[in-house]
């Protein structure tokens, strides 16, 4: 057979595999990804196919390590056993306009060797006003050696500040790590490690028994 016709099949065969709808979708929900599959395209039949699956997979790789850099976490401020803001730790907000007190702030996802610097830099954010730190870890899933050294460098810094620092709601996926710590062991021997965030709050005097206080509110997801 031809080489001409075989072309023509295989070039029919190929544009009967694209699904306009399918690109359409990814352009609406995704840009990014609907440009990257343009230049793998465009890569595949100028150059060679083997080069642009190969560029396609590098490049998306790297988005994907560098969205597993970003600290994932929930961060509640309090000022005078009062809520004054409660926002993302993955957006850049500097907490030290808000003059807290008392931060409680929910780690989420894994904590790792990627992203430990990320959350080590959201924490650094904190005002001067701020005495007391409660960190909580219920929806963290996943921690590494690093992650483990992270946390016992944020706690650390933190008292060498003289903020207190407590541990609350440490998930059975990573109680066997944290116990492996110094740092969580003198924790515990210093009875600063709680059960859940709402015994921390009401160990520091919160109101939490009020229906309409802002950090019941708050205290009653913990």
């Amino acid at each position: 057979m031809p080489l001409p016709i075989v072309a023509a099949i295989l070039v029919f065969v190929a544009a009967r595999m694209v699904e306009a709808e399918h690109f359409i979708h990814l352009y609406k929900s995704d840009k990014r990804s609907f440009w990257m599959s343009m230049v793998v395209a465009a890569i595949t039949i100028v150059e060679d196919p083997i080069v642009g699956i190969a560029v396609g997979a590098s490049v998306s790789l790297l988005f994907f390590v560098n969205e597993l850099s970003k600290s994932r976490s929930e961060i509640t401020l309090n000022r005078d056993k009062q809520l004054v803001a409660q926002f993302s730790g993955s957006n850049d907000t500097d907490m030290r306009e808000f003059g807290g007190d008392t931060l409680v702030y929910r780690f989420a996802g894994e904590m790792t060797y990627i992203n430990a610097q990320a959350h080590i830099e959201t924490l650094s954010n904190l005002h001067d006003s701020v005495k007391t730190v409660v960190l909580h870890f219920r929806n963290l899933f996943y921690i590494d050696i690093d992650g483990l050294d992270a946390i016992g460098d944020i706690i650390e810094s933190f008292e060498s500040k003289g903020i207190t620092v407590y541990i609350s709601t440490v998930n059975e996926y990573s109680m066997g790590q944290f116990r492996q710590a110094a740092w969580f062991r003198r924790a515990e021997s210093e009875e600063r490690v709680f059960a859940h965030t709402r015994n921390v709050l009401e160990h520091l005097g919160f109101p939490l028994s009020t229906e309409d206080s802002p950090s019941a509110a708050t205290a009653s997801t913990a």
